[in-house]
């Protein structure tokens, strides 16, 4: 990719393929040589880590970059860091656009700090705060990279209201039917699932539902145990999946024979 495109583009890379030094070169390039204001930019990132990694990096080139115009202009000698910065300092002083872009790299290492080079969620805080009024979005609004501590708050709140003075009995109950802190978390999560479909208070009348061919299968099925079912019982009884299930056996056998006798 020898020049930067000019339009939407999407280029899958997994990882140690050079996305990071690709993405500096494209930002030098972008900045230096075609003007663009970098606090025009939006790069964003997945992590912390990552951002602060891709920062550094982006800054640290645009230092070499002034550093590399400026030395070869004085006639000085220079270490090139990597082949790429080296080839694009070397032809700018050859089209004699060195000093041009030398300062267009200092006043974009003065605003640097201006840049908007980030987490997805730290763009996002950004504009909700940048455009309070615009977004209809509260001063305090604080943006989290994980909403489990919510979850945990209010979780505990309601399990401390509903338990701290309940009778043995309520107690009891919520530990026989595995009512516990962490299903009550699970089911917090699930209700703040955004896709969830809420049924509504009054769902409204039914439609009718034709019954009429369950029970005829119904009606096969009891006689088929009639007729069947000595062969039945004992299908059940030489199954290895059903066998090995004792109550599921038990059941079974006794259900057919039940029928039968009724």
């Amino acid at each position: 990719m020898s020049a930067i495109p000019h339009e939407t583009t999407l280029l899958p890379a997994s990882a140690g393929t050079g996305k990071t030094f690709r993405i500096v070169d494209l930002l030098r390039d972008l900045v230096l040589d075609e003007g663009q204001d970098l606090r025009r930019v939006v790069v964003v990132t997945f992590t912390e880590a990552a951002a602060g990694e891709l920062r550094d990096r982006i800054r640290e080139r645009f230092v070499q970059a002034r550093e590399g115009l400026l030395r070869l202009l004085a006639g000085e000698t220079w270490k090139e860091p990597d082949e790429s910065i080296g080839t694009w300092v070397k032809a700018r002083v050859a089209d004699r656009t060195a000093e041009e872009k030398a300062e267009r790299a200092w006043q974009t290492l003065v605003a640097f700090d201006t840049c908007c080079i980030t987490t997805i969620h730290g763009f996002c805080a950004r504009v909700l705060t940048e455009a309070a009024f615009e977004a209809g979005a509260p001063f305090a609004t604080e943006m989290l990279g994980s909403t489990d501590p919510l979850f945990e708050a209010v979780v505990d709140d309601f399990w401390l209201r509903h338990t701290h003075d309940a009778p043995v009995a309520t107690l009891t109950s919520f530990h026989a039917l595995g009512i516990t802190r962490k299903v009550m978390r699970d089911v917090a999560k699930k209700a703040a699932d955004p896709s969830l479909i809420i049924a509504p208070d009054d769902p409204g009348t039914p439609e009718p539902v034709d019954l009429g061919p369950w029970f005829d299968l119904l009606r096969a099925a009891h006689r088929a145990v009639e007729d069947h079912g000595d062969t039945l019982v004992g299908t059940v009884a030489k199954s290895p999946t059903i066998h090995s299930r004792r109550d599921s056996a038990k059941g079974i056998t006794a259900a057919i024979t039940a029928n039968r006798m009724g």
